[in-house]
């Protein structure tokens, strides 16, 4: 009966050993081989785009994976925006929210200088040229974080322009940063409003509505 028992016990010995050996190398796998748990791929058509921060900090060029601990450094509050750019196309912005795996791909558009000159400049000239120097200057004051100056050039803005959307994503941008995130929603609605297919107000939109169901 004794050598029975150290029989089965030895049995059981071999298969605890042979189950922990087993979970170790399956443990040791999944970790090695499973993707780390947030990243962002920027993908875009044609290739070979830069990716800049909106800081102006080289990042690589496309395709682009930049993993979480890259995404944490460029990150303010959960998100960042890239600037993907190419010799002969349109810069885009993107915005990226720092809370899991992401693709991005971007599709840039081909710059034709004779359709800008011809149908832009001679359609709206110098009002045009004044409305983007105003864009230009707000977005200047966003990157250097003046956001009290910023909010009050684009409220004399609004009022000469109302229907511009990138106004109102600008402010629900200084909203969202200075955590008025039911007045940020309010701004990024307007500006889905006049333009609903803008990725970048769509992504902001988002990080609001995420902020917002956390309260």
């Amino acid at each position: 009966m004794n050598k029975k028992l150290s029989l089965i016990i030895l049995l059981l010995a071999n298969m605890l050993f042979s189950s922990c050996a087993t979970y170790q190398r399956i443990k040791n796998y999944v970790f090695t081989t499973l993707p780390p748990k947030k990243f962002a791929l920027i993908e875009s058509n044609p290739a070979g785009a830069e990716v800049v921060t909106a800081k102006g900090e080289v990042v690589g060029a496309t395709p682009l994976k930049i993993t979480g601990e890259d995404l944490d450094k460029f990150a303010k509050d959960g998100i960042v925006s890239f600037v993907i750019s190419k010799v002969g196309f349109v810069p885009r912005e993107i915005v990226v929210l720092v809370n899991g795996i992401d693709l991005y791909n971007v599709e840039l558009t081909p710059l034709n200088p004779d359709h800008f000159e011809k149908w832009v400049l001679k359609t709206y000239g110098d009002e045009t040229n004044e409305m983007l120097r105003q864009l230009l200057q707000i977005q200047g004051f966003l990157f250097l974080q003046k956001f009290p100056l910023a909010e009050n050039k684009i409220t004399d803005f609004q009022k000469k322009y109302p229907n511009v959307a990138a106004s109102y994503t600008m402010l629900g941008n200084i909203y969202y940063h200075q955590n008025k995130y039911p007045e940020a929603r309010a701004q990024l609605l307007r500006a889905l409003s006049i333009d609903g297919k803008d990725e970048t107000t769509i992504r902001f939109l988002e990080a609001v509505n995420n902020k917002l169901s956390n309260l």
